[in-house]
């Protein structure tokens, strides 16, 4: 049995559901359906995930988009804690462009 890389289409949609699930839960907490323990386990795990992704798609057909997805990833999670670029996004979103929203 060999081992097949995955599709680089998996790891997209991993990382997009990866990063709904951890929006979800950042706007879950306030409204006390997922405690603060919970959304931290999230976010950690959320975090070793989307670097696993990031390291398997290295491996695909576009190295080098892969090698710059975690070097964004990397500046997201030190500069504003954001664990995918797309939770990066969208915290810059409902943080500071959206202060007129709500």
């Amino acid at each position: 049995m060999s081992m097949q890389r995955p599709r680089e289409m998996h790891l997209v949609l991993a990382i997009l559901l990866l990063s709904a699930v951890i929006i979800a839960a950042r706007e879950l907490r306030p409204a006390g359906v997922v405690d603060l323990n919970a959304e931290l386990v999230i976010a950690y795990l959320g975090l070793a995930i989307n670097m696993i992704v990031g390291v398997f798609g290295i491996f695909g057909g576009h190295r080098l988009a892969w090698i710059l997805y975690l070097i964004i990833s990397v500046i997201g999670i030190v500069t504003i804690g954001a664990e995918t670029p797309i939770t990066a996004l969208y915290l810059v979103w409902a943080s500071h462009l959206c202060g007129f929203c709500g």
